[in-house]
């Protein structure tokens, strides 16, 4: 995910969190490098993987929210969500 704010300087630069999630425990945003952000699924406070991918079963929840807030750095501060929906793909995973 890349975020950009127009205002230049100190303004410019903008803050991003996951502010809500339909599971908040599974999601976690890593900044990657400036304005650029990655959603970890299921990872600890190290961005290291720590659970089966079993747990994304489509017939259960069929796709998942996250809520996110990015902040710029202005006075006073201004901000803008976004939400993702990850959409789960239907494998065969029981034989016929």
């Amino acid at each position: 995910m890349t975020v950009t704010d127009e205002d230049g300087e100190e303004n410019g630069n903008v803050a991003c969190e996951v502010e809500g999630s339909s599971h908040p425990s599974l999601f976690k945003l890593n900044e990657i490098s400036e304005k650029k952000y990655q959603i970890c699924f299921s990872c600890n406070d190290n961005f290291e993987f720590v659970h089966n991918f079993d747990v994304l079963d489509r017939e259960r929840q069929p796709c998942y929210y996250v809520i996110v807030k990015c902040s710029d750095n202005g006075q006073p501060s201004l901000y803008s969500f976004a939400t993702l929906v990850l959409a789960m793909k239907d494998i065969n995973d029981n034989t016929p």
